[in-house]
């Protein structure tokens, strides 16, 4: 029996050390809730940041590509609006050089062989004949 009553006075002496003044459970679930609302606040302000950041960046490269460009334009070591097209307008010419004298050798084979045809049929003729 007095392994029954130490066990007994065991649990009880736990229960009353673990025991919550219960008084303090309304302040303290009111902290425990401003607590997380702030983690989320908090957490959300991280985000954003972070959000933030990558379009900053993405904004300086694009302000850097394009202030770079205006000073290459204005510094007259680039190749000038007028001369960009003028170039443009003759590698398209150039390419259309090209597939004319393609169309072209194309024509004269085709002509040569006609002239071969008729040879042959005119020579074929006149042994007949």
């Amino acid at each position: 029996m007095s392994a029954h009553r130490h066990g007994r006075s065991l649990q009880g002496g736990l229960y009353e050390h673990f025991s919550t003044d219960v008084s303090y459970l309304p302040d303290l679930q009111a902290r425990l809730a401003d607590l997380l609302r702030s983690r989320e606040r908090l957490m959300s302000a991280f985000a954003r940041a972070s959000r933030l950041s990558t379009r900053v960046q993405q904004l300086e490269n694009h302000l850097s590509r394009h202030l770079g460009q205006q000073a290459w334009r204005e510094s007259g070591l680039g190749a000038s609006t007028d001369i960009a097209q003028l170039q443009a307008t003759i590698t398209h010419l150039e390419q259309r050089e090209t597939e004319l004298t393609r169309q072209l050798d194309d024509r004269q084979a085709e002509l040569e062989a006609a002239r071969a045809a008729n040879r042959e049929l005119t020579r074929a003729l006149n042994q007949r004949g």
